[in-house]
């Protein structure tokens, strides 16, 4: 982030490896994501901006029922655009960070097309105002 600006770009990339459902006897294949975001901060507790994603199923599906009927093995991808609301106010003494995000597919195939909306809360748990560096009883204090 542009420390006088508040221009902040964000990038954030994931790969998942997802393993067999023994129930179904389904695999699905393993995911690419490459998450970005491009926001204004308008203070150190508001910032606006968009968000947008790209996914690739890099393996495809594999099940019994997909082998049995040639089916062949599903893969797919997508890509989404958005707005993102970044709010970070104090909450008993402690900086709370509450995000708004909505994202549109403006891409899919043999994927869902659609909206998400997410909304999160993060905190920070620890270390505590009073010393304490475990849930147990405070540090000891030194007296001067």
């Amino acid at each position: 982030m542009h420390e006088q600006r508040g221009h902040e770009v964000s990038l954030t990339a994931g790969y998942l490896i997802n393993t067999e459902n023994q129930r179904t006897d389904y695999r699905s294949g393993n995911e690419f994501h490459l998450d970005y975001l491009v926001a204004q901060h308008f203070s150190p507790r508001l910032a606006v901006g968009f968000p947008a994603y790209w996914y690739k199923q890099m393996s495809g599906d594999d099940a019994r029922f997909l082998r049995s009927f040639n089916l062949g093995r599903f893969r797919g991808e997508s890509a989404g655009v958005g707005l993102a609301m970044l709010f970070k106010p104090k909450i008993s003494g402690k900086d709370v960070n509450l995000t708004l995000k909505w994202v549109h597919d403006v891409y899919a195939w043999r994927r869902i097309e659609g909206s998400e909306m997410m909304f999160a809360v993060a905190l920070k748990l620890w270390p505590w105002s009073d010393g304490r560096t475990t849930l147990g009883t405070a540090a000891p204090t030194t007296q001067e």
